[in-house]
């Protein structure tokens, strides 16, 4: 009787260890499991706001990322490394900027609110983005990711209506919340698996009653529509377009109708934005702006300060003016809005470039799915860090620039991709 051995192929171990976590995998899934525990605070345990604990992610990402960062290096499967200065250089001045002017008023000021995690923490762009530039198949490690998120979601929805008695407060990580429906529609198959992700992500919407979520949501529908819906009207005929267009219009103003009758009908139904509480902090942060319109402050202000104009539900007088980009404006003058702005943009630049040219081999369908919620994610932060302080906040500092890191590196990976086939091609 012949036996027959079943020898695995080389390709096939090759996936093999590819898809296997390797140690550096399992200490940043630990530092994504603190972060997303400290942004999204479930329990509303507000451990973020405790000094002791506060940091503790970034502290466990800096050895995870320079381990990972020596043995990409060491290793001979890398063929080629793309610069992340050259990308982010603005982003990274700025950052080196805000940390200077944030040491020199800790020490020499002697305060206590400073910038100084608004600064260091873009820092972690840089980290992720090698991070999983160098990786072999970041494929596992995004979707241990995902479903953090969503169980912190799930978890912290279910606690705080079942034990809390109350409406989840998952306010100001809109941008970590509703796009992630963008992945199930990415990753779904047919219009009906497509459809249920457009209701997980009104759901995912109405868990925060905020203007800033509307906001996410509208942004994440009109990305969907230009990136997925859009491109197959080019080959419909001209009336299909048309009625197309024109349904789309119709939909637009019954949304806008839908949001001002509830409005006038019953005011306290939805969100007012705490127009008091903002326009008078933004008052504020715009004098400083005018005594120093070129350069600011140089970010030797105070990060948050004694609001004295009506008492609010805080522990602390001491609040932040409430928007992010009013900061550095104020704080940096022209000079560091341009700064960040142009820093965005280049970025945004680089990903959609090397996104569009990319190989279709570059990217597995789960990693472009996983590419898509890190866009919508990154854009929709924009609004959400125009309204909020999310860049003074360690952990959702830490996940807004995690998830630019990760959009750069899957960039990357498209690049050097495309670098690597090419150099096969003319041997």
């Amino acid at each position: 009787m012949a036996v027959t051995l079943n020898v695995p192929q080389a390709s096939d171990m090759r996936v093999a260890d590819r898809d296997r976590l390797i140690m550096t995998d399992y200490g940043m899934l630990f530092v994504l499991f603190l972060a997303v525990m400290f942004a999204m605070d479930p329990f509303i345990l507000n451990i973020d706001k405790h000094t002791i604990f506060k940091h503790l992610h970034l502290m466990a990402a800096v050895p995870v990322v320079t381990l990972a960062w020596v043995g990409a290096r060491l290793s001979a499967r890398q063929g080629s490394f793309t610069s992340i200065i050259s990308i982010c250089w603005p982003l990274m001045l700025l950052a080196t900027w805000i940390v200077a002017g944030a040491l020199y008023a800790r020490f020499h000021d002697k305060l206590v609110e400073t910038f100084l995690i608004m600064g260091v923490y873009m820092f972690v762009t840089f980290g992720a983005a090698r991070f999983i530039a160098d990786h072999r198949d970041p494929t596992k490690l995004l979707n241990f990711y995902l479903s953090l998120l969503f169980i912190a979601i799930v978890v912290g929805a279910g606690w705080q209506a079942g034990y809390l008695h109350r409406w989840s407060e998952f306010h100001e990580e809109e941008f970590l919340t509703v796009p992630l429906a963008v992945y199930i529609f990415a990753k779904a198959r047919g219009p009906l698996a497509r459809s249920w992700a457009l209701v997980l992500m009104f759901v995912l919407m109405l868990l925060v009653v905020k203007n800033t979520s509307f906001m996410v949501a509208a942004l994440s529908l009109a990305y969907l529509w230009w990136g997925f819906v859009r491109p197959r009207q080019a080959n419909k005929e001209a009336v299909s377009r048309l009625f197309h267009y024109y349904l789309l219009l119709i939909f637009g103003f019954m949304l806008i109708g839908l949001y001002a009758g509830i409005k006038y009908m019953n005011g306290s139904a939805l969100p007012d934005g705490n127009p008091k509480y903002r326009l008078y902090t933004y008052e504020r942060t715009w004098e400083v702006f005018q005594h120093s319109p070129i350069w600011g402050k140089s970010f030797t202000g105070a990060g948050a300060e004694k609001f004295g104009q009506f008492q609010v539900l805080s522990s602390t007088q001491i609040l932040p003016s409430h928007s992010d980009l009013l900061d550095i404006l104020a704080q940096g003058g022209v000079i560091g809005l341009v700064l960040f702005l142009y820093g965005l943009w280049r970025i945004a630049r680089y990903i959609r470039l090397r996104f569009r040219l990319r190989l279709p081999e570059a990217l597995s369908p789960t990693l472009t799915a996983h590419f898509h919620w890190l866009a919508v994610s990154t854009l929709t932060a924009i609004p959400v860090v125009a309204f909020n302080p999310i860049m003074l906040q360690p952990g959702k500092a830490f996940l807004l620039w995690v998830n630019f890191g990760i959009l750069i590196g899957l960039a990357m990976r498209c690049a050097e991709y495309g670098q690597v086939s090419q150099r096969r091609r003319s041997y």
